[in-house]
């Protein structure tokens, strides 16, 4: 007797569904990139390991320094930018291809270092002084340590391929620090370093006002390689 034909589909679904139990799990596919990146928090390396279809983790460092002449409340500065960034990143790829939803952090030792040394009068707070009573002005801009960072990409699929992200590492309002190397001395350094403080509350004061200082714009390129 031929056996019924729901009877005989029960067994063979019976089957298949034991040969799937039996199976070994399917391993998510782990691959490792290394990339050369140009942005907006300088040039550099990163290093990346996406560790299934949907997740990838990021590292890298980023290195960039340069100089111009700026005025800034008044006075002629030397201005020296320094970007110095590591980026700690979890990328998402919710369709499971290029296109990544990122978060993490950028460790950053970002500098801006201004330095003035007047040839002429200028007025450093609420006074003016001769440039043989200044000597120099050092300054000092900073952001906080560790940033957090947002943004999305895209990297390509191919063994050699370019990547782009767009983002904003939010580090906070920058700290102003200000110093002169005065020779006066006695009551006339007294009285010009309370006019160098006076002159640093006035820059804070400024960037603290500037509601965009505390943000970090970020645009990056990439050329990556697949390993």
């Amino acid at each position: 007797m031929r056996p019924h034909p729901v009877v005989a589909g029960s067994k063979s679904l019976i089957l298949c569904l034991s040969a799937l139990a039996l199976s070994p799990p399917a391993q998510a596919q782990t691959s490792v990139s290394v990339a050369a990146k140009a942005s907006t928090l300088g040039a550099g390396g990163e290093l990346a390991v996406r560790l299934a279809s949907l997740v990838a983790v990021r590292g890298g460092a980023q290195f960039f320094s340069f100089s111009r002449s700026s005025g800034i409340e008044g006075i002629d500065y030397d201005i020296r930018p320094r970007l110095r960034n590591g980026t700690v990143l979890l990328d998402l790829h919710p369709f499971s291809g290029g296109f990544r939803i990122t978060g993490g952090a950028v460790i950053n030792r970002n500098r801006i270092d201004i330095v003035a040394v007047p040839s002429g009068p200028v007025t450093i707070g609420n006074q003016t002084f001769q440039p043989g009573d200044i000597g120099r002005l050092d300054g000092r801009i900073r952001v906080r340590r560790v940033s957090p960072y947002a943004g999305i990409g895209y990297v390509g699929q191919s063994s050699v391929a370019f990547s782009v992200d767009l983002g904003v590492a939010f580090h906070g309002t920058p700290q102003a620090s200000l110093t002169g190397t005065s020779p006066l001395t006695g009551t006339e350094r007294a009285i010009f370093d309370a006019e160098v403080a006076r002159e640093r509350e006035e820059i804070q004061q400024a960037i603290n006002d500037e509601s965009l200082a505390r943000f970090h714009p970020v645009l990056a390129f990439g050329l990556v390689i697949r390993l």
